[in-house]
């Protein structure tokens, strides 16, 4: 489009009013000069308008022609029909509420459970470079994966040249007290380079000196944000801040940035190095993380760690129990336990979603049944098929457009219950959000649910033969082929519920077989109970 064309586009919002009655002057001006030229033929008043009508054709097809040259016809018809929709939901509350309402539902749980997906599998973590961080495992002879004994740990290190960077890490729930308060606190020792192969340093304070990673150092620990705000009140490092974790007071060195848990939402970090190191290869008890080296992709470094492994399997014979190794990527290994679980209820809540379409779909074809002789007008008087199937797909927007926002309010609305309630099993709960991702998610849905609705139930209406319709009106809300359509998805929504039906009956099934399960001892009237002994409080 050139600049002329650009300009007469402006020109025509501008002044839109005065051009349309430019328009009615002129196209009236040159329908009475041709009117005139008739009279001077001889015809009769009458037969002469009747003929220049015949000869100049439609008025409002030409004054649409003429629009189209000076204005974006398509967006001026869009908006007329979107707000042409609009009134008819208006005028039609019963059919507006009941299909706003199902899609509504359907939309909703669709993007709250894609908002929990994405939070949970889809979006990286947290860390610099997260992609190239994994999780090692020893594998057994029957091919289980295990943790690692610290002898393999430091031979790995020696010898894995494409992981430069590994740590091993014990996680566990301890007794912690800061001042007078005690409570069970997750926490994790962590070796020298835990924070080089996470690549994250403490927002406060500083990591772990060289002398403070030695049997009998002094004991030192780093605190998570949270833990230093709801124990210490943020009070500034150089206060002389202690924590006793078990029976040792520490002194707190540094503060993670907001947000950083890891392992298994730990609240503080303590060198491993203070406790003495472990000779035995069977005592599997330390978990590895480990960062790839630049350039260098998984599948490389799982080779060479599995021939490193097997070569310390055929060193030390039965003297260790690891028979493989194999890194796993840590956002994978993190997620593994509910991964299944999201994406099963991503299917389902589609499903649902799509049971939700086909019942608006035959709302929308019996309504559309009861317009037959309103849109075989439209036909008559000149609108082509196209312009019918486009004001159906405006209506169908409309109609979604209001459902989405309803859906929108439901997800944010079950998105905070679910935060709020914080499912132990569900990990990386704090990434779960309505963000920019899932609200592109809910326009594709509600886009991709106005296009299907319109077009099934708009190539269904401009179908039907003009006459018929125009004659046989009263009686088109039944038989024929809408009627066919209908049963159509009536069949389509039945198989569609059945699928879901029978998902939750081997659900219900596989939980009732699961508590009819003897455990081999009576459990009538027993307790499980978690200990820790006290220990005596020093000052601290």
């Amino acid at each position: 489009m050139g600049l002329d064309g650009i300009w007469h586009r402006l020109r025509w919002f501008a002044r839109r009013d005065a051009i349309e009655r430019e328009m009615d002057e002129e196209m009236r001006f040159h329908l009475e000069q041709q009117v005139e030229r008739n009279l001077a033929r001889g015809m009769t008043p009458d037969e002469a308008r009747r003929q220049a009508r015949l000869r100049f054709g439609g008025v409002e097809q030409c004054k649409e022609r003429a629009r189209d040259e000076v204005r974006p016809a398509l967006v001026e018809d869009l908006w007329r029909d979107l707000r042409y929709g609009a009134r008819l939901l208006v005028r039609a509350p019963g059919f507006a509420a009941v299909s706003i309402l199902t899609l509504g539902l359907g939309i909703g749980a669709a993007t709250a459970v894609f908002s929990v997906v994405d939070g949970v599998l889809l979006r990286p973590l947290p860390y610099p470079d997260a992609d190239r961080i994994v999780r090692l495992f020893q594998v057994d002879a029957n091919g289980r994966r295990m943790n690692v004994s610290e002898p393999n740990f430091t031979d790995w290190k020696a010898e894995v040249g494409s992981i430069p960077s590994m740590a091993e890490m014990v996680a566990n729930t301890v007794p912690v007290a800061a001042g007078d308060e005690r409570t069970m606190t997750p926490g994790a020792w962590v070796s020298r380079e835990f924070f080089d192969v996470m690549r994250v340093r403490p927002a406060l304070g500083r990591p772990f000196l060289a002398d403070e990673l030695h049997t009998g150092a002094r004991p030192a620990v780093i605190v998570s944000h949270n833990l230093w705000q709801t124990r210490f009140g943020g009070a500034p490092l150089d206060a002389g801040l202690t924590l006793r974790i078990q029976e040792v007071v520490h002194h707190v060195v540094g503060v993670m940035p907001a947000g950083f848990d890891y392992p298994s939402a730990s609240q503080f970090w303590v060198p491993r190095e203070l406790g003495p190191p472990q000779t035995s290869r069977t005592a599997h008890n330390f978990q590895v993380v480990a960062r790839l080296a630049e350039g260098v992709e998984l599948g490389t470094a799982r080779s060479e760690l599995s021939t490193v492994s097997r070569a310390l399997k055929a060193r030390y014979g039965d003297g260790t129990w690891m028979a493989d190794a194999v890194a796993v990527p840590l956002r994978e290994q993190i997620t593994a336990s509910a991964r299944p679980a999201l994406w099963l209820l991503f299917t389902a809540s589609t499903l649902l979603l799509l049971i939700a379409c086909l019942n608006v779909s035959n709302l929308q074809l019996a309504r559309a049944a009861t317009r037959g002789r309103e849109l075989a007008l439209r036909l008559a008087l000149g609108a082509g098929r196209g312009r019918v199937v486009r004001q159906m797909l405006a209506e169908a927007l409309v109609l979604t457009m209001a459902a989405s926002l309803l859906g929108l309010l439901l997800a944010w609305a079950g998105v905070r219950v679910l935060v709020a309630v914080q499912p132990n099993r569900l990990p990386r709960l704090e990434a779960v959000s309505i963000d920019t991702g899932v609200l592109l998610f809910a326009l594709l849905v509600a886009s991709v649910t106005a296009i299907a609705l319109g077009l099934v139930t708009a190539l269904r209406a401009s179908q039907r033969d003009i006459r018929e319709s125009l004659n046989d009106a009263p009686r088109t809300a039944t038989g024929g082929r809408s009627e066919r359509v209908r049963h159509v998805l009536v069949v389509a929504q039945v198989a569609v519920t059945i699928v879901l039906l029978a998902g939750a009956g081997l659900l219900a099934r596989s939980f009732v077989r699961l508590l009819a399960i003897d455990p081999g001892f009576r459990t009538d009237d027993a307790l499980v109970l978690d200990l820790t002994w006290p220990f005596e409080r020093d000052r601290l």
